[in-house]
């Protein structure tokens, strides 16, 4: 019993020499990267938009900053779900907000050339 009394105690008394938050700061920080990949990339690949064209991530203004991309997110239009464990977390918001910003501009869709259109005469 003793010896249980000590080990427990010297337990304690270790836990108590930590640095304050220093299990939260160990904890993983969000990769904005993966967080794309696991909740947007399905309607959002490259940063481009599958639902609507006109719309891509890349070059948004709903990335002007981050309070205007969170209320965007809080209130989502259109096709557009709303994720309550992205929004609802702030370190998770801004690794995501960060990586859209990030993400390259799109290559230009080239416009079919009048010489490569053919009209089809019946």
């Amino acid at each position: 019993m003793r010896k249980t009394v000590i080990i427990l105690s010297l337990a304690t008394i270790g836990l108590g020499l930590l640095p304050h938050g220093q299990a939260k700061e160990n904890a993983k920080k969000p990769d904005g990267k993966q967080i794309f990949a696991e909740n947007c990339a399905s309607c959002h690949k490259g940063g481009d938009n599958s639902q609507n064209a006109n719309r891509p991530v890349v070059g948004s203004t709903k990335l002007e900053t981050l309070e205007t991309f969170k209320k965007y997110l809080n209130a989502p239009r259109e096709h557009m779900p709303f994720y309550p464990n992205i929004v609802n977390n702030r370190k998770t918001v801004e690794a995501l907000y960060k990586y859209c910003k990030s993400l390259p501009k799109l290559p230009q869709k080239q416009a079919a050339s009048p010489g490569s259109i053919r009209l089809h005469r019946g």
